[in-house]
């Protein structure tokens, strides 16, 4: 499974205006038909069906407690990660199927998923993961959740140099 999330955003782009249409349970390289689970697995260069666990890996699995091995939770969504929620009830007991993309962009809210039928596989604004109170945020396990830029780093060199600055004050 591909743990670099610069890598994950790059191969989710790569599918891009290739001519995949959406279809729900699609897996299909000779029809280009795809559904957004299975998006994910090719984008991490895996396949949905998986015969190690002989199960199909689908946006329930992506929650479930089996997938923990695989993925880890992480609090706000970073470029890289999985949003993915899983299946609903609706009020009349039918199941609302759930979903999952990859994250391009959290401060615009940009991802890359495969929905639509007519687009297949597009990269658009996903305000709905956030707007959904179930939504989890996934890395695969060993992915780094560094921020991609370099304010952490700029943060930590700015108290290291006052922690210096305040140390040779006291030493005059």
């Amino acid at each position: 499974m591909i743990k670099n999330l610069d890598q994950i955003v790059a191969n989710a782009r790569s599918y891009l205006n290739k001519g995949w249409t959406y279809k729900l349970g699609g897996d299909s390289d000779t029809k280009k038909q795809i559904d957004c689970s299975a998006f994910i697995w090719r984008v991490l260069g895996e396949k949905k069906y998986s015969p190690e666990l002989k199960k199909w890996r689908n946006t329930n699995w992506l929650v479930s407690d089996e997938a923990q091995q695989y993925f880890q939770r992480i609090p706000n969504p970073i470029p890289g990660s999985i949003a993915v929620y899983g299946w609903t009830t609706r009020s009349d007991g039918s199941k609302k199927v759930g979903h999952v993309a990859v994250v391009v962009d959290p401060s615009t809210r940009t991802i890359i998923d495969a929905a639509s039928s007519t687009n297949g596989i597009t990269e658009r604004n996903g305000s709905f993961f956030w707007n959904k109170p179930n939504t989890v945020w996934l890395i695969p396990r060993g992915a780094s959740t560094e921020a991609s830029d370099s304010t952490p780093l700029l943060l930590l060199v700015l108290l290291i140099g006052s922690l210096v600055y305040i140390n040779q004050g006291k030493k005059r």
